[in-house]
């Protein structure tokens, strides 16, 4: 009997429920563009705006995350999303060098989508509270890598970091 109440005991100490962390790739409205390596952005994906901007065109993307528990397995869903509303094209501005620039931004939140993910996964005694701390510090990394992006490619009109930042990016991708 005391063998079998130890043997309880210790499987209930160590007992902890089961986490799975995926990436979805679904849209939920028309408004969204859920990233997808094949699948690249547009033109028509962006609001045309008549205003001057210094600018030649804003990607506005968002990485979320849902959670649900179900018998005892926290499941946790991260999406990487262009946001189609509050992208903008400004006129005049629509050529491919362009375009491939803001589809590295659209590239780069994926990246930190995954590096989200893989953090989460390896986090030992996952908490719901402990997934909001990983967010808020993979989105100010995030953050910041965006910022770098733009600073070292001049907003792309270095063509020379443009295609430096444009293998980083790929290799990045590629060895996901």
């Amino acid at each position: 009997m005391t063998k079998l109440l130890f043997i309880l005991l210790v499987g209930f100490i160590t007992y902890k429920p089961a986490v799975i962390v995926k990436y979805s790739n679904i849209n939920h409205n028309k408004a969204h563009i859920a990233y997808n390596r094949s699948n690249k952005l547009k033109w028509t994906d962006f609001k045309v705006d008549n205003k001057k901007r210094a600018e030649a065109a804003l990607t506005s993307t968002e990485i979320s995350y849902t959670i649900n528990n179900i018998d005892d397995v926290m499941q946790i869903d991260v999406t990487c999303k262009f946001d189609k509303n509050n992208s903008i094209l400004v006129k005049g501005n629509k050529n491919d060098y362009i375009l491939n620039h803001e589809q590295r931004h659209f590239d780069i939140s994926y990246l930190f989508a995954m590096k989200f993910i893989r953090t989460l996964q390896n986090e030992p005694n996952l908490t719901i509270d402990k997934v909001g701390v990983v967010y808020d510090n993979i989105y100010n990394e995030w953050d910041a890598y965006q910022d770098k992006y733009d600073k070292e490619t001049s907003n792309s009109v270095s063509k020379a970091n443009q295609a430096l930042w444009d293998k980083k990016i790929d290799q990045q991708l590629d060895n996901l």
